[in-house]
């Protein structure tokens, strides 16, 4: 797929020829760092003995992926985007922050908050699934990313889950313990 349709397809992502036009010493990288960008803010929590886990992973070459986003593989096995409505992509984690030598941080598991459309108190220990590089629901409609732990009392629509990438065990039943919350 080349960059304009890549770029068609997905607002998040920024591409290495974006930033030919740079001051001399600076890389692609550095100056799509000084350059504002897509960005999806992220808060992650922290309990006591965190099960949280990050790593590095190649991206694309010249691909610069939006932090916060829901990252999957592509066919030659580099993370990119999720796309929207993609039922057969497995989740990879959350970009963290892009990296040098087209690689991204990624956490791979760990508590996220995430605003999920019609998520109730009663909803607790459900699967959570990603429709887009931003978009999340209890419906089996996207890839598998976690459980829901709980929705935030004071931030109505804001769920926290328990996520793991595919192949990484789940945080779930120790972020529950550690709250000192229901299994």
């Amino acid at each position: 797929m080349g960059i304009q349709a890549t770029k068609q397809q997905d607002r998040f992502v920024r591409h290495a020829v974006d930033f030919e036009q740079r001051p001399r010493g600076l890389t692609a990288l550095d100056q799509a760092r000084r350059v504002p960008g897509p960005s999806i803010p992220r808060q992650y929590l922290t309990t006591p003995g965190d099960a949280s886990k990050q790593t590095q992973h190649p991206t694309r070459t010249g691909e610069f992926l939006c932090p916060g986003a829901v990252l999957t593989r592509d066919a030659d096995r580099r993370v990119c985007h999720l796309a929207e409505g993609a039922t057969a992509a497995t989740f990879a984690g959350f970009a963290a922050q892009m990296l040098e030598d087209d690689k991204v941080l990624v956490n791979l598991s760990g508590v996220v908050l995430l605003r999920i459309p019609g998520a109730t108190p009663a909803d607790a220990g459900r699967p959570v699934y990603a429709v887009g590089a931003d978009n999340f629901t209890l419906q089996p409609e996207g890839p598998h990313i976690g459980r829901l732990m709980f929705l935030q009392p004071d931030r109505p629509g804001v769920s926290a889950v328990a996520f793991h990438a595919a192949g990484e065990s789940s945080p779930y039943d120790k972020a529950m313990a550690n709250l000192g919350g229901r299994r």
